[in-house]
């Protein structure tokens, strides 16, 4: 998972040429989306298993 995170999260695949960056969330930070994923996964005993599925939005 993280390190799904870290390559999506690059600046060469998220930032425009006018500085502008393309990553957000909602009420989640990059930084701490790993660890606010596992914690509900946790929270709801579903650590095992599928971790999420992959859909491109265009």
């Amino acid at each position: 998972m993280g390190r799904v995170i870290r390559y999506v999260s690059q600046e060469k695949k998220t930032m425009a040429e006018t500085g502008r960056r393309y990553l957000s969330g909602v009420n989640c930070t990059p930084e701490l989306a790993q660890k606010s994923f596992m914690a509900t996964k946790n929270l709801y005993g579903k650590a095992d298993g599928i971790f999420f599925y992959q859909i491109p939005l265009s």
